[in-house]
């Protein structure tokens, strides 16, 4: 899926948005107070801001419980001294030993990889993992029932671990691989990290059915697609799973954000959505705008993107909010650019295939080039009302337009030609 700048796309790639950073963070509210906050709610909480004290403190804080979190307990809370792994693992048991509202278990874990970096948090789940009971390893449960509930279970950090091990070494990952093979059959942990580990496979040997247990089977976007079609919890409300099912899937969003939108999710919607370059995130978009708690956001957005939706005019004529639209953009929409017949399309397409191999002969990333040179060929098709071509790698390695492609121009023996290669094949589900 497409989005509009190389930093999105890379974000996507490694998680975005399930990661937590650290920053500085400037509050009339102690760390300990910060951390409480989150932990005394029932919903997610939104964008929250971590700076090392608050995500010490929240780590530390196990022994609290939403509703019940009491001054007294939050200003015993430790939000100095630092996290080694040894104590991460320890809080990790600690966490584990029962249930709560499921986005307090993200915390837990993505916090621990922005304080330890994501190999020492993989390694200390798998520790975690590793040093549980053997009843609790051998737990059994359909993996397609856990994730039709709340996820409430502390079980599901074997499965939230996956976010930093996508951007953890590989070592860290063979480490995941052999507490998931340690694991007795038929248990729940193990189908979780089968979950994490094995992709479309395991999603469908474990008849997963909600989006939620299908973040890392990005290698099936067919199978995503189709449980997005029918998927509505809330908990699936990310962009990530967007991006790995395909544009298609944003129309399914845009039908859950025209008929409602949980409060704690408002705020983050149009930031998490507004990343993607594909026509179809218009009418999500304007369902955001027609809804006040997010209606100046998307407007904001709309006026941000004036270029996009200028390209995409019929689509943004339709919209219900396309006066509204309009306004924002000022009060017209830019000019589309000028249809392309053959002929025309011939010559651009020419010009682009001389501007991607002079980029690539000048030593750039091939990624992000022939990223945007494949946005370039879809767009230049749309102008001549044709729909993108499923055989885009070969037009641009091998068939060109009559005159040939990147071979062709970069020849045979040009010294990159397997990084060209890597990145067309990484880029396979945007073709």
């Amino acid at each position: 899926m497409r989005t509009f700048t190389e930093s999105q796309q890379r974000a996507l790639q490694s998680g975005w948005p399930h990661l937590r950073e650290i920053e500085e963070v400037r509050s009339k509210k102690t760390p300990a107070e910060r951390a409480a906050a989150v932990i005394d709610r029932v919903d997610p909480p939104g964008a929250v801001s971590w700076d090392e004290g608050a995500a010490r403190a929240f780590l530390r804080a196990h022994r609290l419980t939403a509703g019940r979190v009491r001054d007294k307990d939050v200003a015993a809370l430790d939000a100095e001294s630092p996290l080694t792994a040894e104590e991460y693992v320890e809080l990790l048991g600690a966490w584990g030993r029962k249930d709560r509202y499921g986005f307090v278990f993200e915390e837990v874990v993505l916090l621990g990889e922005a304080l330890l970096g994501p190999d020492v948090a993989v390694q200390a789940v798998c520790d975690w993992v590793d040093g549980l009971s053997r009843s609790r390893r051998s737990k059994a449960e359909p993996a397609g029932r856990m994730f039709g509930g709340a996820l409430t279970s502390p079980d599901f950090m074997a499965y939230l671990v996956g976010f930093p091990a996508l951007r953890a070494a590989a070592s860290a990952r063979d480490r995941l691989a052999g507490t998931r093979d340690a694991l007795p059959d038929g248990g729940r942990l193990r189908a979780l990290l089968d979950l994490v580990l094995d992709g479309a496979d395991a999603a469908r040997a474990h008849r997963i059915d909600r989006l939620q247990g299908l973040h890392f089977a990005g290698d099936d976007p067919t199978l995503m697609l189709e449980v997005s079609a029918r998927d509505r919890k809330h908990a699936s409300l990310t962009p990530r799973l967007a991006w790995l099912a395909g544009p298609a899937s944003l129309e399914h969003y845009a039908e859950r954000m025209s008929s409602g939108l949980p409060a704690w999710y408002q705020g983050q919607a149009v930031e998490h959505f507004g990343v993607f370059a594909e026509p179809e995130v218009l009418p999500l978009m304007s369902a955001l705008a027609g809804r006040s708690r997010t209606k100046r956001k998307a407007l904001s957005w709309f006026a941000e993107h004036a270029d996009f939706v200028g390209v995409h005019q019929q689509i943004a004529a339709s919209l219900p909010e396309y006066d509204a639209i309009v306004d924002a953009l000022g009060g017209d929409l830019p000019d589309p650019p000028p249809p392309l017949d053959q002929d025309g399309l011939d010559d651009a397409l020419a010009a682009l295939l001389d501007e991607t191999a002079a980029a690539l002969r000048e030593g750039q990333d091939p990624l992000p080039v022939l990223r945007g040179a494949l946005r370039e060929h879809t767009d230049l098709r749309a102008r001549a009302d044709l729909d993108p071509d499923p055989r885009a790698a070969h037009f641009f390695t091998v068939d060109g337009v009559n005159d040939g492609g990147l071979m062709e121009r970069l020849g045979p023996d040009w010294p990159r030609w397997d990084a060209v290669m890597d990145a067309l094949r990484t880029l396979q589900t945007a073709l």
